[in-house]
């Protein structure tokens, strides 16, 4: 069954099943979720309270700040796929979509019950292009992770598209922002480890006043887009195509936004 996060009925039957199953910190998530997404609404928030105070196999809090606080903060994050992960079960994500799936190295490991995986030749639950997926799809979804072609105008492209089916609070997850040889961003393959010029693409977006990027500096850098204000603008005289090795040498860090563990999750 396909969680629709802005029903509150089928919120609190979900609710009930975690809190029926010693769950109380997933229940109260799901509902915070809610009342943050879509404003106060009596039924859900009368739960919230009477969820805060009942007992439960485990310690309850007799404060809903404490109460909120679930398993997922002490989450480790080293990758693409731990970054999704995180973000699902914090923010009570149900519906994920991967461009580019080839082993489903990434796609076995995403934790949501609702997953769509689109790749031309293997892997994933889709065998085609994203251009063609996007072109014939109206489904949305909560997380998008874009690992498909290297080159930074399909990446343009697939992020373009991915924001117009992404749901409220969303996110966006690039892979390979962060080539750490010059190598490894040639538009050709040349070594094992390929990032192609994704990082240029990352670039157009970082200067976007309505959308808000950061890299996570590891896992050959996975960038994170959520459409809101700017946090940070970044302005730049040439063309994202024109940017250089040289270039992204020099401002890397401030560019990227580079940024650790913790960061990350402040940021989210």
């Amino acid at each position: 069954m396909l969680l629709d996060q802005g029903d509150a009925k089928i919120v609190l039957n979900c609710a009930d099943v975690y809190a029926a199953a010693g769950r109380q910190d997933k229940a109260a998530l799901l509902c915070g979720n809610f009342l943050e997404r879509h404003g106060e609404e009596p039924s859900v928030r009368e739960y919230l309270q009477n969820l805060n105070s009942a007992p439960s196999a485990d310690v309850m809090h007799s404060d809903i700040a404490e109460a909120l606080v679930p398993s997922f903060v002490e989450q480790r994050l080293d990758s693409a796929a731990s970054i999704i992960n995180y973000a699902i079960e914090r923010f009570a994500y149900t519906k994920y979509l991967e461009i580019g799936c080839l082993d489903n190295a990434t796609f076995d490991q995403i934790r949501a019950p609702y997953k769509v995986g689109v790749d031309p030749v293997s892997g994933g639950t889709h065998r085609m292009t994203s251009d063609t997926f996007f072109e014939i799809s109206d489904d949305t979804f909560d997380v998008i992770f874009i690992d498909g072609l290297h080159y930074a105008e399909q990446v343009y492209k697939d992020v373009r598209n991915a924001l117009c089916c992404l749901r409220k609070n969303g996110l966006i997850v690039l892979h390979d922002c962060r080539p750490s040889e010059e190598i490894h961003q040639l538009r050709q393959a040349k070594t094992y480890v390929w990032n192609g010029d994704v990082w240029k693409a990352f670039m157009l977006f970082r200067q976007e006043s309505t959308l808000d990027a950061i890299t996570a500096d590891f896992d050959h850098g996975v960038g994170l887009i959520r459409m809101r204000p700017n946090s940070a603008p970044l302005s730049l005289e040439k063309s994202y195509l024109e940017l250089q090795w040289h270039d992204y040498e020099m401002h890397r860090e401030e560019w990227l936004r580079l940024s650790t563990e913790e960061d990350i999750k402040h940021w989210l």
